[in-house]
């Protein structure tokens, strides 16, 4: 019963935390007591606007936080890795935690990706424990607890880690939905009727081409109405586009899986 206790301790702890520096320190101390030396949990998109400070957080605009060091999270971040990292790649093919030298039974390794394994292992980060994190309509996300190169995974903790990571990702998500309401997050950008037609087409799994098919409308102006929809939203990716409005209610889920207009549910689109 006492490993019941200390989880329930730390649920108990989350609950008080109102800074992504007090969530980094509870999740830090957690990880070291189950033996684990770098706790890192963070949303699998475009990372460029993560600041060592969490300004990023503070912002509302994204969740991602690491005890890893200072010079691999911005190596890491500056270089885009997030697109190459074979830990994120896997994480996106399994629901079920894993252990990084498991990595070969859910995905291809490409030479790129093992380059990027030798990085970290340069930095001193060695066997991982990864916990994948899904939530529809969100970028996917995980937790990951870190070795020190040379030092071995505590795997009478890894069912303990499974819980404290997944309790803790769900504490930075919610602590990041307080803060872009504390921050006085702007109003939800306004998508013109077209814009919110290809927006769902793309959430469809349309090309551009396929969508000016549909809609009757040339390809190019397909194009301007998706990037003026990205433009409202500061988005540099259609995917990015496509998450923000399930997130703001401009379509559901209901509205991509439905393929007649009758069935969209949604007053303001009509395909």
């Amino acid at each position: 019963m006492g490993r019941v206790r200390d989880i329930q301790h730390f649920v108990d702890e989350l609950r008080r935390l109102r800074t992504p520096k007090g969530l980094e320190r509870l999740a830090y101390d957690a990880a070291r007591e189950m033996g684990f030396d770098i706790v890192t949990m963070f949303q699998h998109v475009d990372l460029s606007g993560v600041d060592p400070a969490y300004r990023h957080m503070d912002c509302g605009r994204l969740f991602g936080l690491t005890t890893a060091s200072l010079g691999w999270s911005e190596h890491y971040r500056d270089n885009n890795l997030v697109a190459v990292d074979p830990r994120v790649l896997a994480c996106r093919h399994t629901v079920s935690p894993f252990r990084t030298d498991d990595m070969g039974r859910l995905v291809r390794i490409t030479s790129a990706q093992r380059d990027v394994v030798e990085g970290q292992k340069k930095a001193n980060i060695g066997e991982s424990f990864m916990i994948p994190v899904h939530f529809p309509g969100e970028p996917s996300g995980s937790c990951t607890f870190s070795m020190a190169c040379g030092r071995a995974i505590p795997t009478e903790n890894l069912a303990m880690a499974h819980l404290i990571g997944s309790f803790a990702f769900q504490a930075g998500r919610m602590m990041l939905n307080d803060l872009r309401n504390k921050r006085g997050r702007t109003a939800v950008p306004h998508l013109t009727e077209r814009q919110l037609q290809c927006t769902l087409l793309v959430a469809r799994g349309l090309c551009e081409a396929e969508i000016a098919v549909r809609l009757g409308i040339a390809t190019e102006t397909v194009k301007r109405h998706l990037k003026e929809a990205r433009l409202s939203y500061g988005v540099a990716k259609s995917v990015q586009l496509v998450t923000h409005a399930l997130r703001d209610g401009h379509i559901t889920l209901r509205d991509i899986f439905s393929e007649r207009s009758s069935e969209l549910g949604h007053p303001r689109i009509r395909v």
